[in-house]
């Protein structure tokens, strides 16, 4: 008899567990991505594959939290990861977005500019100016020769890319 007035307690024990553990497994495995997510991009600099890769884990992450339900225990903390989680995905995408801007420009530089561009730079960089006064200079060289159509393509800014490539160029040998 007492066991009989004890199963609905038990199904109702049960219930929550069911309902709490996949909340709790979700915030676990975000956790775990970002953690693998912030030690890959330790150390920069990183190519293209390693901040894509951090990117999928960031956002295979906020996923996870947003799929925790609001009304189980998990939800406080997946609440205030989704904040700081966010903030490192921008930080990511935006690194991203900067390598594959200097991928691309290392793939012009040097052959992919007109040659007498390519004097210009090569010239200006042996005259010994400063490399803020390479940047600049080079930058109002390129700037009307770029395609903006194709960057746009790309996703890059002209105005952008243009100081990437020059910041390329003026470390590369």
């Amino acid at each position: 008899v007492q066991l009989q007035a004890l199963r609905p307690r038990l199904q109702a024990v049960d219930a929550k567990l069911n309902f709490e553990k996949p909340a709790a497994d979700k915030l676990e495995n975000a956790k775990q991505l970002a953690k693998e997510a912030g030690i890959i991009v330790q150390n920069p600099p990183h190519k293209s594959e390693v901040w894509q890769t951090a990117q999928n884990k960031w956002q295979e992450s906020l996923k996870l939290l947003e799929g925790i339900p609001k009304n189980s225990l998990a939800s406080a903390e997946a609440q205030q990861k989704l904040e700081l989680y966010r903030s490192n995905y921008t930080t990511i995408t935006a690194q991203l977005q900067a390598q594959k801007q200097i991928d691309f420009a290392a793939s012009l530089w040097p052959n992919g500019v007109t040659p007498d561009l390519q004097a210009a730079l090569k010239q200006l960089k042996t005259s010994g100016v400063a490399q803020p006064q390479f940047v600049s200079t080079c930058i109002a060289a390129i700037r009307p020769r770029l395609n903006t159509g194709e960057l746009q393509q790309r996703g890059f800014q002209p105005d952008i890319f243009s100081k990437h490539f020059c910041e390329y160029v003026s470390s590369a040998n």
